[in-house]
């Protein structure tokens, strides 16, 4: 079973996913995986964290300097994207193992989708037959159009955003 959750930015997904996690570790489901989070200051956001299903944490992405927008090929928008601690924290959480019930992938976008690595282990693991759960952009490449073809593709909204994980939950009892 592979369950995408789609939407615009900031409708909650991340959110939904979140409580997700919290109700499958209740169940004491074998889950692996990782979400995103924001790093904010007085000033907004500055940029994003990695936190895996085990607990790890790490940069994703900051705000660039000027010397790194130009110099840097992992710029999306006005972030650094730090692929080598995207792929120390992630990868690992993402090879197929028997023992693992359930993927968790918070998100397939734009900045994961900088590291080939990332981009082999998405292929490895819907090719997997194993049960994932990710979110993926509404728009996006060619590459994320045809994942949204290969799972149960469900758009996160204002009125579904607060009951979504519960849904989910009962449809992977």
């Amino acid at each position: 079973m592979i369950i995408l959750l789609t939407g615009k930015p900031g409708i909650g997904k991340t959110t939904v996913i979140q409580n997700l996690i919290q109700l499958l570790e209740n169940d004491n489901r074998r889950i692996s995986g990782f979400y995103t989070k924001e790093i904010r200051s007085q000033e907004g956001r500055i940029g994003f964290e990695i936190i895996t299903t085990q607990g790890v944490c790490g940069p994703l992405a900051r705000i660039a300097s000027k010397n790194e927008t130009t110099l840097c090929p992992f710029i999306v928008g006005k972030y650094f994207v730090d692929i080598h601690s995207f792929e120390q924290i992630c990868l690992p959480t993402l090879e197929i193992k028997q023992d693992i019930d359930l993927y968790i992938i918070d998100e397939i976008g734009k900045m994961e989708l900088l590291s080939q690595q990332f981009n082999n282990a998405i292929d490895r693991l819907f090719n997997s037959g194993k049960s994932i759960i990710a979110t993926i952009p509404e728009k996006g490449s060619y590459y994320i159009q045809s994942l949204k073809q290969r799972g149960q593709l469900i758009l996160v909204t204002q009125e579904n955003r607060s009951s979504l994980f519960s849904i989910i939950h009962q449809q992977l009892n």
